[in-house]
């Protein structure tokens, strides 16, 4: 693991220039390896929510 020290404008070049170096099939490839990184985190899961369901009574 690397720890890098840049500005946002910096980092956002260099991930540019990154995923325009690579090839259609690395960029599936490091989706795919982002997605098992991503779901390592645990999301909040609430019970209760504000949304609203509508519902057609046959």
């Amino acid at each position: 693991m690397e720890i890098r020290f840049e500005t946002k404008a910096e980092s956002q070049a260099r991930r540019e220039k990154e995923a325009s170096e690579r090839t259609p099939n690395e960029r599936f490839l490091f989706f795919l390896r982002l997605m098992v990184e991503i779901n390592k985190f645990q999301t909040k899961r609430e019970k209760h929510s504000n949304n609203f369901i509508l519902e057609r009574k046959v």
